[in-house]
């Protein structure tokens, strides 16, 4: 149970706590140097969605999160990828057909927060600026 509540407090602190706190941030700091809205907007709405499209890239290739098939990358890495292909014959079918684990597994489930914060910035920027505009 205690591995449970520590991963839903990251999964809060990456969704809720972060997000909202960097909305505010921005809004704050654009207020205080007068940046036009333009700009503010942007880095709010623009920004993390450009970061979301990029990380899960990366995180399909790197750190095994799991690929939908329209994506040309990612996929099951097996024993047969990482070897020449004159050398697949000395070794069995199913050794071939061995599925690997990822290099960087560890890396997945910070990449995972990292997307819930980036997916969850321009909700709440969204919810904040529709709220305090009213």
């Amino acid at each position: 149970m205690d591995e449970d509540v520590r991963r839903y407090g990251r999964f809060v602190l990456s969704g809720l706590v972060a997000p909202v706190a960097t909305v505010i941030a921005t809004l704050e700091i654009g207020n205080a140097f007068d940046v036009p809205s333009i700009y503010v907007l942007f880095t709010l709405f623009v920004v993390p969605l450009l970061g979301l499209g990029s990380a899960y890239v990366m995180g399909v290739r790197t750190a095994g999160l799991p690929a939908p098939d329209w994506l040309p990358i990612g996929g099951t890495r097996r024993f047969r990828d990482q070897i020449p292909e004159r050398h697949h014959e000395a070794f069995a079918v199913e050794t071939l057909n061995q599925e690997q684990e990822p290099e960087n597994a560890h890396l997945a489930g910070v990449l995972v927060h990292y997307l819930v914060y980036l997916a969850a910035v321009p909700v709440h920027a969204a919810l904040l600026i529709a709220l305090f505009s009213l």
